[in-house]
This record gives structure tokens, C-alpha cells and sequence, in this order.
């Protein structure tokens, strides 16, 4: 039964590994999504066939209780983060639209400034030539 645990401890390890590093890599949330529920099935399997052995097995039936516990907490972490990602991607997605808006206001302040100078240039142009024909 110890052998058992171990197993499905190691799964869980290499399943909340790959989760990790699936976080990391992927920039698209769907693919993200996806990834998530693929690995929620595995651990859902691996619960299922665990709980099987639960049932089949009344020796250890407090340690396989307890992996249960571990593995259905190790779920709920992995949606937390998964959660925590998805917010995460949301909001770097908004920050190249901000800057883009924040480029746009700027860009309008610019020509309107660079309008006013020429105007001033102009006026002060058409005055020296008032100013220079007066003589």
C-alpha cells in the first residue's frame, strides 16, 4: 500500500511539475485552459484509482485516506494557481493597451503643439515683414 502511495505521490509531483512549467511556457489562455483540464482529468483518474484501492484494500485505509486528502488539496492549489495565471494574463494583456492609448494622447499633444509653434513662427515671420515693408 506504501508502494501505492508513493506512486500516486510521485504522479501528483510530476503532474503539478509539468502544470508548472506549462504555466510558464504557454502565453495563450486557451492553451492554458486546456493544459488544465487535462491535468485535472489525470488527477481525477489518479484519485479514482486510488479511491478503487481504497476500497479494495481496508489495511491502510487512514494513509490512503490521508493521500486522498493530499491529492485533493494539491487540486485546489493547482486551480488557485491556475486562477492566479488566468488574472495574471489578463492584465498583461491589458498593459499594451493602456500604453497604446497613453501613446495616442501623447501623439495628439504633439501635433498640437507642433500647430501652435508654426502659427507662433508665422505670426512672428508676418510681423518682422510688416514691420520690414513699413520702412
Amino acid at each position: 500500500m506504501a508502494k501505492t502511495i508513493a506512486d500516486v505521490s510521485a504522479f501528483t509531483d510530476v503532474i503539478y511539475e509539468r502544470l508548472e512549467s506549462t504555466r510558464q511556457g504557454l502565453e495563450d489562455e486557451q492553451d492554458l485552459g486546456r493544459e488544465r483540464d487535462k491535468l485535472i482529468a489525470e488527477l481525477r483518474a489518479a484519485i479514482a484509482i486510488l479511491g478503487h484501492r481504497l476500497d479494495a484494500k481496508s489495511e491502510g485505509e487512514a494513509v490512503t485516506t490521508r493521500a486522498l486528502t493530499e491529492l485533493k488539496g494539491q487540486v485546489d492549489k493547482l486551480r488557485e494557481e491556475l486562477a492566479a495565471s488566468k488574472q495574471e494574463n489578463a492584465l498583461l494583456r491589458q498593459q499594451p493597451q493602456d500604453h497604446m492609448k497613453q501613446v495616442e494622447v501623447w501623439d495628439n499633444r504633439r501635433w498640437g503643439l507642433f500647430v501652435l509653434l508654426i502659427g507662433a513662427v508665422l505670426s512672428l515671420a508676418s510681423g518682422l515683414i510688416v514691420t520690414l515693408a513699413r520702412k
